[in-house]
C-alpha cells in the first residue's frame, strides 16, 4: 500500500484479530509477511508492528522473533537512535520488546536468571551491535528498576576491575 495510514491500519487491525484466540492458527503463518513492516519509512507504521509483537509475545505458541527475526529489531533499534529519535516511541516500544532478552527478570518455573547471565548478554549485545546497545541502555530505565539497573552497573564495574587487575599481571610478567 502506498499510504502509511493504510500499511499502519493493516498491522491494527491483525493485531485485533490476534485477540480472538481461534485466529492464532490462520494468522500464524501470514504473521511474517509483514515483518518487513518494521524498517518501513514511517514511524506510525513502525510503531504499530512494534505493538503488534508486543501482542504476539504475550500469546502461547507464538514468538514475535518468528514474525521479526532479532537481527532485524536490532538493526531497527540501532536506526532509531541514528535517525536522532534514541528516546522516541519506536525506540521504547523496542526496548520494552526486547528487554527480557538482554535483561531477564528471574522466574521460578524456568532456570533462575544470575548476574553472570545478564553480564554475558550485555557483552554479547554490546559486542554484536554496539549502535543498538546504545539506544537499548538508553531506554532501559524506563523498563528496569534503579536497583536492577544499579546492580548491572556494579556488576560491569567488577568486571572491569577483574579485567583491568589480569591485564595488569600479564603485563608484571612480561617485563619481569
Amino acid at each position: 500500500a502506498t499510504s502509511s495510514n493504510v500499511r499502519a491500519s493493516a498491522v491494527v487491525a491483525m493485531q485485533t484479530l490476534l485477540e480472538e484466540e481461534k485466529t492464532h492458527a490462520v494468522l500464524r503463518p501470514l504473521l511474517p509477511s509483514l515483518g518487513n513492516l518494521i524498517h518501513d519509512k514511517t514511524d506510525k507504521v513502525r510503531l504499530a508492528v512494534v505493538k503488534l509483537l508486543l501482542h504476539v509475545k504475550k500469546i502461547r505458541g507464538m514468538k514475535y522473533y518468528h514474525v521479526v527475526p532479532a537481527h532485524h529489531l536490532l538493526v531497527r533499534l540501532e536506526d532509531e537512535g541514528n535517525r536522532g529519535n534514541p528516546t522516541g516511541p519506536v525506540s521504547v516500544a523496542l526496548t520494552d520488546l526486547l528487554s527480557n532478552s538482554f535483561f531477564p527478570l528471574s522466574n521460578t518455573k524456568k532456570k533462575v536468571v544470575t548476574m553472570t547471565d545478564i553480564i554475558n548478554r550485555t557483552l554479547r549485545l554490546l559486542t554484536d551491535n554496539p549502535g543498538a546497545a546504545l539506544v537499548f541502555y538508553r531506554n532501559a530505565s524506563s523498563k528496569l528498576s534503579v536497583a536492577s539497573i544499579s546492580k548491572l552497573i556494579a556488576s560491569l564495574m567488577k568486571c572491569l576491575v577483574m579485567f583491568i587487575e589480569e591485564e595488569k599481571e600479564q603485563c608484571l610478567e612480561k617485563f619481569c
